[in-house]
This record gives C-alpha cells, sequence and structure tokens, in this order.
C-alpha cells in the first residue's frame, strides 16, 4: 500500500509520477525563475525556499484504496477548485480564503473517499471560475520558467526527488500572473490511508491511458507483453 513507479512495462504497487499524456515528465524545481512561493514554510516549514518534483506528470491508481485529499492553501486571486469523480471538494474563498495556509500536518480542509478503484485518478483543476481546466492525464509540462499555462506540479511528500511514496503533492499554477511560475495558487495532497494498492504515474504513449477504465493496469500491461 504505497505510491510507485510503473515505466518501461515494469508493474510496481503503487503511487507515483510520470508523464501524461499531454507531454513528457520533467524532474525540476519550484518556484521557477525568480518568483516566490507563498506556500512552501508554511506546508514543510520555515527555511523552505524550493521544492523538487516533476512536471507533466499525471497520477495513477492500482488496486483499491482509500484516498485521503488534504486542502493546504492557495494564494491566488482567481476563484480556483479541485474537483474528483466530478465533484468539487476544495475551492479558493470563502472559509478556506485566498492567502490561506495551513501547517505541517494541518491543512486547511480534508476528505477521505474509500474504494477508489484502479486506472487514472479522475481528478482536475480549475482555473479563474472554471475559464481553464488541468486534468490528470492531460497536465502541461510547464517547465520552463516563462511559461503562462496553468498545470500542476507533482512532489512525492516524503521524498520530493523520488517517483514513490505513501502520499504525492500537488502545486497549482493558474498562470493568472502570466509567466510567475511559482505554483502556489492551490496545493493538494493526496494520500493512501487505506486498502490494497496505491497510486502511480506512467510515461506512456497518449493513446495507452485511454484503455486503462477498459482492461485494468494489470491487464493492460499483460495484454502488451503478448502482443508484444
Amino acid at each position: 500500500m504505497k505510491f510507485s513507479t510503473l515505466s518501461a512495462g515494469v508493474l510496481a504497487v503503487a503511487m507515483s509520477l510520470g508523464a501524461s499524456m499531454a507531454s513528457a515528465m520533467t524532474a525540476g524545481t519550484i518556484p521557477g525563475g525568480t518568483s516566490f512561493n507563498d506556500g512552501l514554510v508554511p506546508v514543510y516549514g520555515a527555511g523552505t525556499t524550493s521544492r523538487a518534483g516533476w512536471y507533466g506528470a499525471s497520477i495513477w491508481l492500482n488496486g483499491t484504496v482509500d484516498l485521503k485529499f488534504d486542502f493546504y492553501g492557495s494564494e491566488a486571486g482567481y476563484n480556483n477548485g479541485f474537483d474528483f469523480g466530478g465533484s468539487n471538494l476544495f475551492a479558493t474563498g470563502g472559509t478556506t480564503g485566498t492567502g490561506t495556509w495551513g501547517s505541517p500536518g494541518s491543512p486547511l480542509a480534508s476528505m477521505t473517499i474509500n474504494n477508489v478503484s484502479h486506472g487514472l485518478l479522475n481528478f482536475d483543476f480549475t482555473a479563474n471560475s472554471g475559464a481553464h481546466t488541468v486534468m490528470n492525464g492531460a497536465n502541461p509540462d510547464a517547465s520552463s520558467p516563462t511559461s503562462a499555462v496553468p498545470n500542476f506540479f507533482a512532489s512525492i511528500t516524503s521524498n520530493p526527488v523520488g517517483t514513490s511514496g505513501q502520499a504525492v503533492d500537488l502545486w497549482f499554477d493558474d498562470g493568472g500572473a502570466g509567466s510567475d511560475d511559482n505554483h502556489d495558487d492551490m496545493m493538494v495532497r493526496i494520500s493512501v490511508v487505506g486498502g490494497n494498492g496505491g497510486v502511480g504515474v506512467v510515461p506512456l504513449p497518449a493513446s495507452i491511458p485511454l484503455l486503462l477504465s477498459g482492461f485494468g493496469l494489470l491487464g493492460l500491461m499483460a495484454r502488451r507483453r503478448k502482443q508484444a
């Protein structure tokens, strides 16, 4: 019951980081350029000036697990949101507030969803009251510090330079301030808290993720080996 990596046709039971079908996955750090990220110190503690992780990643689930979603805060002036399974879990503004941050282990809001089945996790970030949507599986690789494309940056909670762990931190950049590339417009942590399996991100061709809902991760890998 953990996050782990799937690559080159090798299957591991886990939640991990890999390329989305929109782009390649690129290692990097936030914030980019000379920008400042308002959430790093509140979330990770005093003295934190950057965070390692991955651009262009998508998040996969292998097995059936219980997932906890924690909203740690937002800097954005836009009305942004985080949706899972077609329902809004968190939004900026209101009681959670823009410019408000939780501390380590103390998110502003949390929700647990039980018995989440394997496959590409069905979540998205919305920016500017839904003017832009960044869906898991189609997350742009906005690794350039001059990029103004809405996207999320993924970082394994316990090991930011790794691709496997028990939780993954998602830092959203809504593109509203142009090329600031600070990725502090919304931060959500997804954690495996129960069940049998984990979540994974896989660098596969664009057509492959579309098949997962029909065949399942194990069945799909077996099918590809047989065809080869």
